[in-house]
């Protein structure tokens, strides 16, 4: 770090403000400039709790000022690109919470402003710090399930009736395929090293009906089965239901076979491999990666290393470790997925990356 101090500007002041917001004031490198929130209570919440110099309800008020230097963007999805765009054109860098969009043409044309305005453009994947999910990245560069291997993720619960923007395919977040599929789809694409290449899916909404979503009127598909083929022969399945009925306690499930074994992955985080003969091998991070801070145990933890290492970005003038492009290809398989669930047919990113859709094209 070269001594410097980055003013910050946070935009939206609920549960994922809060955290980027809290793991900003752990960085000593940073003066909490401004912070935005239409809700009054929340945003002079984070003021009073953090320490910023100035609220606001107005987004540009709050980037435009002098001191800003680093605008984190915690809206909606479907106001992601506005703000920014609006903060690259006054020369700030930008760390986006995922998803990156509701529009792939948006994602594109925001990505290609940072690179043409030589600003660091950075997604928020928590994920691939979180330690559970570096132990499985361990296993399968170590080659202990041999190659191609099938991950499975499953996200079940009941409705968002606290967040119903997490429901909205068209001004909110685009519905679980949209919001959560990237964690997975991205830490899928980190595990195996390629791309995706065609998505099949069959999508449902189990909430059409619900009274605490009547509020939407593009309601988006809440759950989903969705396979996933990857470069080098590799399979990604994701079941997500964000549609069950409030009081259901939901799940998140991890497993990947492989020729030679399976990976489980325990709810208490301990990640292990059954091989042949009944032989179990369990993956532990060694002493560097605690070091540098990569043994996060949950997304809060997680949040302090993607700031840490968008900070680093801009000092050492490199990419962050997750950026426009990751967004963007993520952002395109969430896309393929709610196609091919209108459809009833395979789709390919290719023709997703050609076409440049906006979630709500699949309503």
């Amino acid at each position: 770090m070269n001594g410097r101090t980055y003013g910050v500007a946070v935009i939206g002041a609920g549960d994922r403000g809060t955290a980027y917001a809290r793991a900003w004031s752990r960085v000593h490198q940073v003066r909490l400039v401004s912070v935005c929130d239409l809700i009054p209570e929340r945003r002079y919440r984070l003021q009073a709790l953090f320490g910023f110099q100035w609220s606001t309800a107005d987004y540009r008020e709050a980037i435009r000022r002098d001191e800003v230097d680093i605008v984190t963007v915690c809206v909606p999805a479907a106001l992601h690109v506005e703000i920014g765009r609006f903060a690259l054109e006054l020369g700030k860098h930008v760390l986006m919470e995922k998803p990156m969009a509701l529009s792939l043409a948006e994602a594109t044309a925001v990505t290609e402003m940072a690179a043409h305005r030589g600003l660091k453009l950075g997604l928020g994947f928590q994920y691939r710090y979180i330690s559970t999910f570096r132990k499985v990245k361990k296993a399968l560069d170590a080659g202990w399930l041999g190659s191609p291997t099938f991950v499975q993720f499953a996200d079940i619960r009941q409705i968002r009736a606290h967040k119903p923007a997490m429901h909205d395919l068209k001004a909110g977040n685009g519905g679980p395929i949209v919001d959560m599929c990237c964690h997975f789809t991205d830490l899928m694409r980190w595990y195996f090293g390629t791309d995706p290449v065609r998505v099949m899916a069959v999508n449902r909404i189990f909430a059409q009906c619900r009274p605490e979503l009547m509020s939407i009127s593009m309601k988006a598909p809440d759950t989903s089965a969705i396979i996933i083929e990857y470069m080098g022969g590799h399979t990604g399945q994701i079941l997500l239901c964000w549609g069950l009925p409030p009081g259901i306690v939901g799940t998140l499930d991890h497993r990947i076979l492989g020729p030679q074994g399976i990976l489980t992955v325990g709810q208490d985080g301990i990640v292990s491999v059954l091989l042949e003969d009944g032989e179990r091998v369990t993956i532990t991070l060694d002493s560097e990666e605690e070091e540098k801070g990569l043994d996060n145990i949950d997304v809060e933890q997680s949040t302090y290393s993607v700031v840490l290492d968008f900070l680093a970005a801009i000092e050492e003038n490199r990419q962050p470790r997750t950026g426009g492009l990751d967004g963007q290809i993520a952002l395109a398989t969430s896309l393929a997925a709610l196609k091919s669930g209108r459809l009833g047919q395979v789709v390919t990113i290719e023709e997703i990356m050609c076409e440049r859709p906006t979630a709500a094209d699949f309503a």
